[in-house]
């Protein structure tokens, strides 16, 4: 068992991302309508920091309130629409990874079953049972939330800072000075967490190995006396399964800590600097309000 979890570690997200793809062929279309989607959200979202800023720039201190009823309407029909969109994208994801992960559950409970009998001998239908079932579900979730997700907000991240650059390209050099810090707490520990999360599947299966095993053979535990024996076993199960999600959590909990801090820590430079800018002349109030409000949270957020 602890050669699966080494083979498991050393495959990585790429090598699984890969072996993912025949599975994906299928349902290209639903794929390609979510990144459109995606695509489409994207557009829609960016112009909001600028014409944000043109309101508080232009549009109040000129006092054309004409103007800001329809600079306010388009950004009330952006908001419609991206929102529109948005739920489309994630029930595509949804549709589309379901059937994908429904046929992977599929095809692997197939190849289980073609593995030489000794190989269920020594490893357990509980555990079997237990890896089949949750190690496709994390992998759904993974695959749906982090990447998906992931990819979406790297969109709106290249997007953003695009407009930042456009609007005052030092302000947003000083916006992306925790960038580099951040982006290592989250690949180090995130690897740590994807390390950990394996852990505590082994576990889970073994867990469930003593389980069913106890469960199977009530007659002969009753005949023996031996319940204190079988419950015992049991708490030792869950106490290395709970110890081991313990861990996991505890380094899940670390990585938001660090992360939270690193915004701050960002979020307290950004409006150091960006006052500084304003007193000097460089930088208007609204191109502030933009970078503060939804530019900084599209990079750090």
């Amino acid at each position: 068992m602890a050669a699966r979890s080494v083979v498991g570690r050393s495959r990585g997200i790429a090598g699984v991302l890969l072996r993912l793809l025949p599975f994906l062929r299928p349902y290209w279309l639903r794929v390609l309508e979510a990144f459109f989607c995606m695509v489409f959200t994207t557009l829609l979202a960016l112009p909001m920091p600028l014409l944000s800023a043109y309101i508080i720039d232009q549009i109040i201190a000129n006092h054309q309130m004409t103007i800001l009823h329809v600079v306010c309407g388009a950004l009330a029909l952006a908001v419609v629409l991206g929102s529109g969109l948005g739920y489309l994208q994630r029930y595509l994801v949804l549709v589309f990874s379901r059937r994908v992960f429904f046929d992977l559950e599929i095809r692997l409970f197939k190849t289980v079953h073609s593995l030489p009998l000794p190989f269920f001998h020594q490893s357990g239908s509980g555990y079997l049972a237990t890896r089949i079932s949750d190690d496709v579900r994390q992998l759904r979730s993974l695959m749906a939330g982090t990447y998906i997700e992931g990819l979406s907000s790297l969109a709106l991240v290249a997007g953003a800072l695009g407009v930042m650059f456009a609007i005052h390209p030092p302000l947003a050099i000083a916006a992306l000075v925790v960038l580099p810090a951040f982006a290592w707490v989250s690949l180090r520990f995130g690897r740590r967490v994807q390390v950990e999360s394996i852990v505590v599947q082994e576990r889970k299966g073994l867990t469930n190995v003593v389980r069913l095993e106890s469960l199977d053979s009530a007659g002969t535990v009753r005949a023996f006396g031996r319940r204190r024996r079988e419950a015992q076993r049991l708490a030792g199960a869950l106490h290395r399964e709970v110890a081991a999600r313990f861990q996991r959590d505890t380094t899940m909990v670390m990585t938001q800590a660090l992360q939270m801090f690193l915004y701050s820590l960002g979020g307290l430079l950004l409006v150091w600097y960006g006052a500084h800018e304003i007193i000097t002349g460089r930088l208007t109030l609204g191109q502030f309000v933009a970078f503060n409000t939804r530019l900084l949270r599209r990079i750090c957020g």
